[in-house]
């Protein structure tokens, strides 16, 4: 039954990965309802920009709540809002319903730091890292999956993807209440909540006090902003260069998904094996540059190789 349980909480992981790739072959689509094609890039990029900036901030909420309050309550919260964001998308109709049901999503998306220390309250050390890896395993799989599952279903109606996504999840939140017993007791829950409890910034003074990966954090931020850019803008580049529709875009989509995982479950343990990690990165950070650069060439497949494989 403890397995079964385990398995729930990384299929909840697994449903959270697609639903997060699942919109991106349609986004150009839908956003292109309501803004000129001009400034779609820009619509995009806000709609995404503020569900990663809401769930930037309420995950160490929801982590500290369900530390206070118990994780399946909270979990069960978090998974109904989920359900609502997913529905408010595919019921659309203007954008700024859209807006709505991306900032509704992202505010209950914090709840990966409970299903985190939900294992970790229902796991012993050393089968901990196991299910840790499960995990990681998943969202790879979801990356992979969400893109196909929106291309596909996109392609049907627009709508019906998130429908779709909103009925699993809502699924997984009755096997959380049915099935799922709470995991921390009640002596080991917090006695209060504090400002720096539930303060996302707090958490970063500890990390940039350590100067050993300070030039690190640098890299990845501006690693994660060029990739960014290129996520927001791809799909538009395929949709108005290529005229391809939502099918085609999560094909591609699913193909960077895959290469990526290929390359970090084959490709970088072989690596590391000749390799310093240093000379690793660069040699990943220049590829990513000549990926990015081959899509001006329009080789289009190509490039999305080289991508995946540098990221």
């Amino acid at each position: 039954m403890k397995k079964i349980r385990l398995w729930i909480i990384v299929g909840i992981v697994l449903l959270n990965s697609i639903g997060f790739s699942v919109v991106l072959p349609l986004l150009p689509f839908m956003v292109g309802k309501y803004l000129p094609s001009q400034q779609v890039v820009v619509g995009m990029s806000v709609l995404m920009s503020v569900f990663a900036a809401c769930t930037f901030f309420a995950a160490p909420i929801f982590g500290a709540l369900s530390d206070r309050y118990g994780r399946k309550n909270i979990l069960i919260i978090s998974l109904l809002g989920s359900v609502t964001g997913y529905v408010l998308f595919g019921i659309g109709g203007a954008l700024w319903i859209l807006f709505l049901g991306r900032i509704i999503d992202g505010l209950t998306a914090g709840n990966i730091s409970i299903l985190f220390a939900y294992i970790s309250d229902s796991t012993e050390p050393e089968e901990r890292t196991k299910w840790f890896g499960y995990i990681g395993a998943v969202m790879g799989i979801g990356k992979i999956g969400g893109p196909a599952l929106g291309g596909l279903l996109g392609s049907i109606s627009m709508a019906f993807p998130f429908f779709v996504t909103a009925g699993l999840i809502f699924l997984s939140g009755l096997a959380v209440y049915f099935l799922l017993p709470e995991s921390l007791v009640p002596e080991k829950r917090l006695k209060s909540l504090t400002f720096d409890s539930l303060n996302t910034f707090s958490h970063f003074r500890e990390i940039f006090s350590l100067k050993e990966i300070k030039s690190l954090l640098i890299v990845g931020v501006l690693f994660y902003a060029g990739l960014s850019i290129f996520q927001f803008n791809f799909t538009v580049f395929l949709k108005d260069i290529y005229q391809w529709g939502p099918a085609f875009i999560g094909s591609i989509l699913t193909l960077v998904g895959i290469c990526e995982i290929t390359s970090r479950a084959l490709l970088l343990p072989w690596l590391l094996k000749h390799f310093n990690e240093r000379s690793i990165g660069t040699v990943g950070l220049i590829a990513l540059g000549i990926g990015l650069g081959l899509i001006l060439t329009s080789i289009y497949i190509h490039s999305v190789i080289v991508i995946s494989l540098a990221i």
